[in-house]
């Protein structure tokens, strides 16, 4: 059987891959996959996507993001996870009647500021959701070391860069001191 073409016109997925894709996916990466199929990392991103497929062995920043809105949902009675049946629901958490979307980054040197940061990436409009949880960690392995609940219409940008040193920032009186860290 032929490998299908990667990129461009008549790149249609056959039964077959799909079928091989799913079976993979609780095992595998999806550069794993892609390269067993023949098929670009972006190609199998997409498609699976699309059919509400997630691979469980991913290193991704979507994988760090499941795990800190698991980990919210363990240390804040009463919170309820939306996104574990419905990944593209529109926002993360409820809680206390707020919709939360929860956002976490590993802190960052900046070279050009000279300084450590926390970068969270904001794509959602500010109607998706009430507020953004963001978790700042100093690595994907520990429980996070600061947190702010930020009103989502606050911040317009698609960035949310904090400073480790953030005593007298705009996000200061955000910070969140609950159960979190």
């Amino acid at each position: 059987m032929p490998t299908p073409k990667q990129s461009g016109p008549h790149t249609e997925w056959f039964d077959y891959e799909i079928e091989k894709m799913k079976s993979l996916c609780e095992t595998h990466s999806t550069a794993e996959v892609a390269k067993i199929l023949g098929r670009s990392l972006m190609a199998v991103q997409s498609k699976a996507s699309r059919l509400k497929i997630s691979f469980a062995r991913d290193e991704t920043n979507t994988l760090f993001g499941r795990q800190a809105e698991e980990y919210v949902v363990s240390v804040l009675p009463g919170s309820k996870l939306l996104t574990k049946e419905n990944y593209h629901a529109p926002y993360d958490i409820e809680w206390e009647g707020k919709r939360i979307n929860v956002k976490a980054a590993v802190l960052r040197f900046y070279r050009s500021a000279n300084c450590h940061y926390w970068n969270f990436t904001t794509r959602q409009n500010s109607d998706s959701c009430d507020y953004f949880l963001l978790l700042g960690f100093k690595n994907k392995s520990e429980k996070p070391v600061k947190a702010w609940l930020v009103p989502s219409d606050f911040h317009k940008s698609v960035h949310v860069m904090i400073s480790h040193n953030s005593k007298g920032s705009m996000f200061e009186k955000y910070a969140f001191k609950e159960a979190i860290t």
